[in-house]
């Protein structure tokens, strides 16, 4: 432990050198007291939005701890909550009751709201980001976000999987009046209008009201139609749902052929390249192919990244059939 040398008694941390800095941050004796001017602060602000200055400083950390962001260094971040809990007793600044208050007030006085995520800008600047980052509006919409979140509430222990659990409903019911969103009274109304809003599009489409039918599903069988021998894709074919209890996607008119476009949830392996079909899926093929037709399998992996391919197999199998016929 090292101890600023202005004379403060307080403890200074330790840099990238694995040294004790001699001084806190703002108590060398040649700067304490003065500050920048607000001139010097917009160069400063400038020079730090460049592309040159935001390479250099991508590199420089990457030399130093192999990462791009301070904050991705697993060690800086233990450091963080270290020195958070010697000083204040809390991991992050926005455990403390003091802190939480202090940044509400300047953001009123600011601002005029509670949170920076309340201020439009704040948001769709947040949604670009993750557009840029992730491919989604927001990280957790995107494959390896879930992937991420699944892989840790899988690490988590009972004790703090239930601790979350009783948080999220007091957040809920607090807020929403109810344990959770969904049977909040704005949760249900949501629902519903939704279950509305998919019934009228698919009616719009010219398709049956059950079952729903995918946005890019849709997309899918309507890419496919042109390469089928009449143009024509039946949609969830009613005539078969007493017969198997299923419904198919699609029925190619004149061939003994359904096509399934099986979205991630039909997958063990849903974040990956979606090869290994789970039990429901498997026994859903079996039970279709019972009534005599082939069954074509599509993933929303392979139309998403190898679609090509699997219109060059339609087409394989659909041949193969007429020349049978």
């Amino acid at each position: 432990m090292k101890l600023c040398e202005c004379g403060c008694g307080r403890e200074t941390i330790i840099n990238y050198r694995n040294e004790y800095n001699r001084f806190i941050n703002g108590h060398n004796g040649a700067r304490l007291g003065k500050h920048h001017s607000n001139e010097s602060k917009l160069k400063i602000s400038i020079s730090r939005k460049t592309k040159e200055v935001q390479e250099k400083t991508e590199d420089t950390m990457i030399q130093r701890y192999g990462v791009k962001h301070a904050l991705q260094s697993l060690e800086i971040q233990k450091k963080q909550e270290d020195t958070m809990i010697n000083r204040y007793g809390v991991k992050c600044a926005y455990q403390n009751i003091d802190f939480r208050n202090k940044g509400q007030k300047t953001l009123q006085k600011n601002h005029h709201v509670d949170h920076p995520y309340q201020l439009k800008e704040i948001q769709e600047k947040g949604k670009q980001t993750s557009i840029n980052n992730w491919g989604e509006d927001h990280w957790t919409k995107s494959n390896q976000g879930k992937q991420l979140i699944e892989e840790i509430w899988k690490n988590r222990t009972q004790e703090e999987k239930d601790i979350i659990k009783l948080k999220r409903e007091k957040t809920s019911k607090k807020i929403y009046g109810s344990d959770n969103w969904a049977s909040s009274s704005e949760g249900k109304t949501f629902h519903r209008v939704k279950s509305i809003k998919q019934r009228e599009l698919q009616r719009e489409n010219h398709e049956p009201d059950m079952p729903r039918i995918g946005h890019i599903e849709r997309i899918c069988l309507n890419e496919l139609v042109q390469y089928t021998p009449n143009k024509i894709i039946i949609r969830n074919n009613h005539d078969y749902a007493y017969e198997v209890g299923r419904y198919p996607d699609g029925e190619v008119d004149g061939l003994p052929l359904f096509i399934q476009y099986n979205e991630k949830e039909h997958y063990i392996d849903k974040y990956g390249v979606m090869k290994i079909e789970n039990e429901d899926t498997i026994q859903t093929t079996l039970d279709l192919a019972s009534t005599g037709h082939i069954v074509f399998n599509i993933s929303e992996y392979d139309w998403m990244n190898n679609q090509e391919e699997v219109i060059k197999n339609l087409q394989y199998i659909i041949k193969d059939l007429e020349d049978t016929n």
